[in-house]
């Protein structure tokens, strides 16, 4: 079963990632993250086949948080999808 990390705090979005990735893989376990904040720990603390992050996760929570999502996803070598 693969592990998804879905980062990205726009709902609707958010659930269409899901969507897709539940689609391909229904075996899948995809946590979903609306925020820096929330997905910092997971990301750290948990094995992810793959992280999909947005780019800008909004004025109430990081500009520019996929930037800092990658620098996490690079020291624990997980592939990264930044979306935009």
């Amino acid at each position: 079963m693969y592990k998804f990390a879905i980062i990205e705090d726009d709902l609707p979005t958010n659930e269409k990632f899901k969507e897709y990735l539940t689609k391909l893989w229904p075996d899948s376990d995809v946590q979903q993250f609306y925020s820096f904040d929330a997905a910092l720990s997971a990301i750290q603390t948990k094995v992810f086949d793959l992280v999909v992050s947005d780019l800008d996760l909004g004025a109430g929570t990081d500009k520019f948080g996929g930037i800092k999502i990658a620098k996490v996803i690079d020291s624990i070598k997980c592939p990264l999808l930044i979306v935009s």
